[in-house]
């Protein structure tokens, strides 16, 4: 059996726009002459990183639905952590995102709020895959 080990957070944003701009790549760090030293998307520089490789990140905005775990059954392997979030996640609802990302790509997770987004670390979960 192989597992995989990913950060999870459960996200309230005001809009799927702002979703899409949180974690999408802020391509406008290219045209920086020295654009390492700059996050390549907010989300990443909410978790103090700045690179966060996307082939080991899955996101994505959904509407609420009142079920976390029906909401977010379309992602990768949530058959196996889908019981895990539901669990984790008692007692909260009306989010419409879900970030998870593979444990090695980042340091220190946190949650995170500001007026267009509330993002709750949920810790890291363990899945088969």
């Amino acid at each position: 059996m192989r597992t995989e080990k990913s950060h999870f957070w459960i996200g309230k944003f005001n809009s799927e726009k702002s979703y899409f701009d949180f974690v999408g790549e802020d391509k406008g760090r290219y045209e920086l002459e020295d654009y390492d030293d700059v996050p390549i998307s907010k989300f990443a520089e909410s978790q103090e990183e700045i690179w966060i490789d996307h082939d080991f990140m899955e996101s994505g905005f959904e509407e609420p639905i009142g079920d976390l775990k029906k909401q977010f059954e379309k992602y990768s392997y949530s058959y196996h952590w889908g019981n895990e979030l539901e669990k984790r996640c008692a007692g909260l609802s009306e989010y419409n995102a879900l970030i998870f990302v593979n444990e090695a790509q980042i340091k220190k997770p946190n949650s995170f709020n500001t007026n267009e987004c509330k993002l709750k670390y949920l810790g890291v979960i363990e899945y088969e895959i």
